[in-house]
């Protein structure tokens, strides 16, 4: 059984936190809550809507995003010179 790896886990993770906000959401929107339940729905949208679908985004097409490449980018060049210099000891 292949385990999904870090990049993978951390997509999954976001499609649940996504769509479960989207969901309640909905939810709130297009359901009658109960009497004194709208302050409730109100504050958890807010914050749905601030810091979890805010933070997806800001990972995503923010600068996370941009340095999770970078170091991706690092890693393969450093793998690449480890297997450029064991190619070097072995012509000696």
């Amino acid at each position: 059984m292949n385990l999904p790896n870090d990049k993978q886990m951390r997509l999954i993770a976001a499609l649940i936190i996504f769509t479960t906000a989207m969901i309640y959401i909905s939810f709130c929107t297009f359901m009658t809550l109960p009497k004194g339940g709208e302050r409730i729905a109100d504050t958890t949208v807010g914050f749905l809507l601030g810091t979890c679908i805010g933070s997806l985004i800001a990972y995503y097409w923010g600068t996370s995003h941009s340095s999770s490449e970078k170091n991706e980018t690092i890693k393969r060049m450093s793998q690449k010179d480890t297997y450029n210099d064991q190619e070097t000891v072995e012509k000696v």
